[in-house]
């Protein structure tokens, strides 16, 4: 049996965040539409937060040789009991498949590697390297026993680019340049001066209130209780949206990283050297915006 490109890409993406560190437990991760339809070359890969139909119409107009997406949120998350063009998910898959594109969606395997969005986000943040899981995750794997959900730790030294304490409005202005944001909700702890950070990529309301004591939280997004909580144990709180807090590392970290691992794949499967296109799509935004 010849080896498609979903294939491909699923081991290429296995390599990067294996799915074993995934929180099977309520999550829908790896390869979950496999096109039986080949799309001519197909040496396109486009990398996405959320597979809507607005984005794969775009995803097609722009990409006619894509084959592979790699949707970070799974667009299948509950079980289907049907599969219509009546419902816009439903419908979305159905262009997949019948334009010859398989979809794999890594989830909380890029939330818990090492490597991963939430190491991303923290070094971003920070411009520190070294950080620890709040959540450590049980592996198998003997190269991840480090790996877990969200991520805390302090500023980088003085000597790095970075100054520890930072200023909170500092802090504001560098977070807003990281991820390409005009604007960002801020609950103020009433640390002037913010030295310890914890992370969670997304919605990280259960992950930080497990994360010890810090003076910020950065997170896509929290409820309005935890927010509160937060603020009155003196830990600012930096919201960015959900899909904001994601979205530059696909763009850039995933997009490398992937790139890399094709090219790897092909060469251990002896397949003729053909040069793989990895892109995102400028049509996947935060459905929420400041108005």
């Amino acid at each position: 049996m010849a080896t498609t490109n979903a294939k491909i890409v699923s081991r290429a993406m296995q390599r990067i965040a294996p799915l074993e560190l995934a929180d099977k437990s309520w999550d829908n991760v790896g390869l979950l539409v496999e096109s039986p339809q080949r799309n001519g070359s197909g040496q396109h890969v486009v990398i996405v937060n959320d597979l809507t139909e607005k984005v794969f119409d775009r995803i097609i107009s722009d990409n006619p040789f894509v084959s592979v997406v790699v949707s970070y949120h799974p667009p299948i998350f509950k079980p289907l009991k049907s599969i219509t063009t009546d419902n816009p998910i439903q419908r979305t898959l159905l262009k997949c498949i019948s334009n010859g594109i398989s979809v794999y969606s890594p989830h909380t395997a890029c939330d818990a590697v090492r490597g991963g969005v939430n190491d991303w986000m923290f070094t971003a943040i920070t411009g520190h390297k070294t950080s620890n899981a709040i959540i450590p995750t049980t592996s198998t794997i003997d190269s991840h026993h480090d790996a877990g959900m969200g991520r805390y730790g302090t500023f980088a030294s003085p000597q790095d680019p970075y100054r520890n304490p930072m200023r909170i409005k500092e802090v504001i202005n560098h977070i807003k340049s990281v991820f390409n944001l005009d604007t960002l909700q801020f609950a103020d702890g009433g640390k002037k001066h913010i030295n310890s950070v914890a992370v969670c990529a997304g919605s990280g309301s259960s992950i930080l209130s497990k994360a010890p004591s810090v003076d910020l939280y950065v997170t896509g997004e929290m409820g309005h209780h935890d927010v509160l909580a937060a603020v009155a144990n003196g830990t600012s709180v930096i919201l960015l949206n959900h899909s904001n807090s994601e979205r530059v590392y696909l763009q850039t970290s995933l997009r490398d990283a992937l790139t890399e691992a094709i090219q790897i794949e092909r060469e251990e499967a002896k397949l003729e050297p053909v040069k793989w296109k990895v892109t995102t799509c400028v049509e996947d935004k935060d459905p929420l915006v400041s108005v």
